[in-house]
């Protein structure tokens, strides 16, 4: 081996050790400041919808929320109407896997509904308290 690859060898060696030792170093220091690390809690405010449960961070949109909400029966919605048909997913007849039975979506049993206007509908003339 020559004098210079022998320099290069010892040279590559010692940066890489150096380099392991400060990575070490690093890691140890972390862990230190990891142990002694204090939180500090924090409380925040949440605004909730009382007729679904979503929550918002700002109380001016929670507001806007709860008075489109489909399930506030203030709004007149259909999904607390009591022609509100639910979504019914295709299971099949009898547990026949083969049936070809359709899925039946979310409707009106009276079809109440404008044309145009997409389902479901807010501040319906039709709509009735379920009972």
């Amino acid at each position: 081996m020559t004098f210079a690859a022998a320099t290069a060898a010892y040279t590559a060696w010692l940066v890489n050790t150096l380099t392991n030792a400060v990575a070490q170093e690093h890691a140890a220091a972390y862990q230190a400041r990891l142990a002694t690390a204090a939180t500090m809690p924090v409380t925040v405010v949440r605004h909730r919808c009382p007729h679904c449960g979503r929550s918002r961070a700002k109380e001016a949109a929670a507001k806007a929320h709860v008075a489109r909400c489909w399930q506030n029966p203030a709004v007149r919605a259909c999904k607390t109407c009591g022609h509100f048909e639910p979504y019914v997913p295709a299971r099949g007849c009898w547990g026949d896997p083969y049936c070809n039975c359709p899925e039946v979506p979310e409707g009106c049993a009276v079809g109440a509904w404008p044309d145009g206007v997409p389902f479901p509908v807010i501040d319906c003339p039709s709509w009735e308290a379920t009972s």
